[in-house]
């Protein structure tokens, strides 16, 4: 399955060692571990989400387009990866993918979190 190939990739990696810190049920055959990761901290209320107005929609979203998300969290422009180190905290780590979400949506379809 597309998604457990790409929970091979260093972001969500890096989530399923914080997600097991925490305690964080999970499934990485299904589910892009990065995902699960904001999903937690969203449903915690640990973020603020700015200019999203349904960020667990948004989280929704990307989880049935895999491929989609991985782009958004990890190409500085189409088919340029890069690598994104992010903090041991739940909630500094889905801070950061967040963001990385939401600017990549910016850059690309702006009008799409007006």
């Amino acid at each position: 399955m597309i998604v457990n190939k790409f929970n091979q990739h260093p972001i969500n990696q890096q989530s399923k060692r914080i997600l097991k810190q925490n305690l964080i049920p999970f499934n990485p055959e299904t589910e892009l571990v990065a995902l699960v990761l904001v999903r937690e901290a969203l449903e915690l209320n640990l973020l603020e989400t700015g200019p999203i107005q349904e960020p667990l929609l948004l989280i929704a979203k990307l989880a049935a387009r895999p491929q989609l998300a991985m782009a958004l969290m990890t190409e500085s422009e189409p088919g340029v990866e890069f690598e994104l180190d992010l903090s041991e905290t739940l909630e500094l780590a889905a801070a950061e993918i967040l963001e990385e979400i939401v600017t990549s949506l910016k850059a690309t379809m702006p009008q799409a979190l007006e």
